[in-house]
């Protein structure tokens, strides 16, 4: 905070310095008096333009990054709303399970703001044919381990994933936000025979997720296009379809053969 005061601290000694100095120069004739009394002015107005600008900066840069976040908003809120008309479509009457990153009290406005736009975009894209039933999110680990603070991967495990499935068993589809946990291949969640829920994963990779979309255990995945030509300078498209098809690839069954096969690097490639 003192800091802060230091710019004005400045400007007060100058002020008072050029009173001081043009006092000199009326009062005894001290010929140094007017240009020492010049310099402490030049000084003082060079400080206050030194603040202003920095505080207009700031102003620019705070402006900028709420100008940006409000964009991410927006495609946010087109994301989910063709998604949720994605799923009323091919998954109606579907009862969602929603796999959320943990609450973070440090996350602040912004996390609670885009986890209202995700809920509020679905349910508009659900138009009544599906429901949001339960939203899970994953818990933070309370202990250290070996004096390091845990990692997400210890949060974010195919057992933690499966025991959230299984505490909620009314949900035939479970929509998670947050890709799928770095050891997914352990999952219990894949042997299922009976009554497995549909899945469907947003913020993931999708590098080896290509048998398990064509054999049926994951029904979509929304993924970042690799032809996007996203900048944040440029406003984001009213149409909510315009904007997603900005950013984003619907990927299923039916059309992931012939986004393989135009983005070769996006999955790994087939047995021979």
């Amino acid at each position: 905070m003192f800091a802060g005061m230091i710019p004005y601290i400045l400007m007060i000694a100058f002020a008072i310095g050029m009173y001081w100095a043009n006092a000199q120069y009326k009062t005894k004739g001290a010929p140094w008096g007017r240009p020492l009394a010049g310099l402490f002015g030049l000084l003082a107005i060079l400080m206050a333009l030194s603040k202003i600008l920095h505080d207009y900066a700031g102003c620019e840069r705070k402006g900028l990054q709420a100008d940006i976040l409000d964009k991410e908003l927006k495609y946010t809120e087109a994301t989910y709303l063709y998604l949720g008309e994605y799923l009323a479509k091919n998954h109606a009457n579907s009862k969602v399970l929603l796999v959320a990153n943990p609450k973070v009290a440090r996350a602040g406005e912004y996390a609670k703001r885009r986890m209202d736009v995700i809920k509020d975009a679905l349910n508009d894209g659900f138009d009544g044919r599906l429901s949001i039933v339960a939203t899970e999110h994953l818990s933070m680990p309370d202990m250290e381990r070996d004096g390091m603070p845990a990692m997400y991967e210890t949060m974010f495990t195919a057992e933690a994933f499966d025991e959230i499935i299984e505490r909620n068993s009314q949900a035939d589809l479970v929509l998670s936000l947050v890709g799928l946990p770095i050891d997914w291949k352990d999952m219990e969640f894949w042997y299922i025979e009976e009554d497995r829920p549909k899945m469907v994963i947003t913020n993931g990779q999708v590098y080896e997720l290509k048998p398990p979309i064509l054999d049926g255990y994951i029904h979509a995945v929304v993924y970042h296009n690799p032809s996007s030509g996203y900048n944040f300078q440029t406003p984001v498209p009213e149409d909510y379809k315009e904007a997603f098809d900005k950013r984003y690839l619907m990927i299923d069954a039916k059309n992931i053969e012939s986004i393989a096969a135009k983005h070769s690097q996006m999955f790994m490639p087939d047995p021979k």
